[in-house]
């Protein structure tokens, strides 16, 4: 067992006032165990060891938020769930957890982090970037992952794709709306738009210089898109 699946467990049961010491102890066994079996499908699925303990521990989220939640489940209904298990208790919660909206938000939240392609899709000739990721207020982050590129009239169009996730995985992202942000070629502000995770650029001359410009919530920064021409086709 990973310890740091053993000391998450160790922080819920904390705030669980009214559990003996030995259903704490089974309830930190099978929250280990669900931690064990989530990172163990994710390494099955190609993640890394050190990625996937970390995507495991950080699906199960705030282990205050989670000890609060449990420890509600004690007073109110001492009298039935004396007489359940308390393995059987926590299946229930992570149950309603699976079946519930914040189960595919946490989904969505790991893909972005962890595998940020596998959200994106664009026309064009593609280019991979390199790992450019940019903090957002409120614990977001901004991760700039490929463009794609097409060819018409001696002019380019350019596909810029990025993803937003937080950094608590049952919080919604950022939305990028129009108006906090846009873009330059060689230092000129051009037109672009913004949907479904990607940016597009029109009039885009072979070898400008992509930049990107934010300005929301006191976050002013600029970030240089390496688009490799030298990879597109002429």
């Amino acid at each position: 067992m990973d310890t740091r699946f053993e000391t998450y467990g160790q922080m819920v049961c904390h705030y669980i006032r009214h559990a003996t010491g030995r259903e704490k102890q089974e309830i930190q066994t099978e929250l280990a165990a669900h931690m064990e079996d989530h990172a163990q499908a994710l390494m099955d699925a190609g993640y890394d060891e050190a990625h996937a303990v970390s995507a495991a521990l950080e699906a199960m989220g705030d282990p205050e938020e989670v000890g609060k939640a449990l420890n509600k489940e004690y007073p109110l209904r001492w009298l039935v769930l004396s007489r359940i298990p308390a393995v059987l208790l926590i299946w229930i919660v992570l149950a309603l957890l699976l079946i519930s909206p914040t189960f595919s938000r946490v989904q969505d939240n790991l893909e972005a982090r962890f595998s940020p392609l596998s959200c994106v899709s664009q026309p064009g000739q593609t280019v991979e970037l390199p790992d450019i990721r940019q903090e957002l207020p409120g614990g977001n982050v901004l991760v700039f992952c490929r463009v794609g590129v097409t060819h018409s009239d001696g002019d380019y169009t350019v596909y810029v794709s990025a993803v937003t996730y937080n950094k608590n995985p049952f919080y919604e992202p950022l939305n990028l709306w129009n108006g906090y942000w846009d873009f330059s070629l060689d230092g000129l502000h051009r037109n672009c738009s913004w949907n479904d995770g990607t940016f597009t650029l029109w009039e885009v001359s072979r070898g400008d210089q992509i930049t990107f410009h934010y300005n929301r919530y006191g976050a002013v920064f600029d970030l240089d898109i390496p688009l490799d021409w030298e990879e597109v086709p002429e």
